[in-house]
């Protein structure tokens, strides 16, 4: 049903556009290695190495009818109705209060609770130098505005974080070495 739910994912990303800006880069952007740790990246549909939906999916919160229409729906093996999506995106996808950890709980995985959130992922230790991390990091940025662009289309808030695979206590800045 996960997977069924999530399928409004690939519908609504930009996924050659966010092709087109890391590409553009020229750069090489080390993927990262945990796909089969990563509930998120694992089982995205957007297709993209470095992109994915980060919200959390609540199927849990969907009534009893209406998780009959998609346990139906995935036997029949039928396409879900736009507006069945529409009537529960929100009650399924978004957090209670006003802003969310997603993630370690650190100020770069927080966003507002009511939004799409998308994470771009890719794993820094195996980058060669700091030019490197740096157009990275400029790459991130740009995909980060081009889908906050994209929230009047969709009519929601769209936020994107960004994980590097280092572990946080090793991005801690507070932290002291001898």
């Amino acid at each position: 049903i996960q997977k069924k739910y999530g399928s409004i994912r690939k519908k609504s990303s930009k996924r050659k556009e966010i092709d087109q800006i890391i590409e553009s880069y020229s750069i090489e952007i080390p993927k990262a290695d945990d796909a089969d740790y990563n509930f998120y990246q694992k089982y995205s549909t957007i297709e993209n190495d470095y992109v994915y939906l980060r919200n959390n999916i609540h199927v849990e919160r969907l009534s009893d009818v209406e998780l009959n229409y998609l346990t139906e729906k995935e036997l029949k093996n039928e396409k879900i109705e736009v507006d069945f999506f529409r009537q529960t995106l929100q009650r399924v996808l978004f957090e209670e209060g006003k802003e969310t950890f997603y993630g370690t709980p650190m100020d770069d995985n927080l966003a507002p609770s009511k939004a799409l959130v998308f994470e771009f992922g890719y794993n820094q230790a195996k980058c060669e130098s700091i030019e490197q991390v740096i157009n990275i990091n400029k790459c991130f940025k740009q995909v980060a505005t081009y889908l906050s662009q994209q929230q009047d289309k969709l009519n929601m808030k769209i936020s994107t974080i960004s994980y590097n695979e280092i572990p946080s206590g090793y991005r801690n800045s507070n932290i002291k070495i001898k």
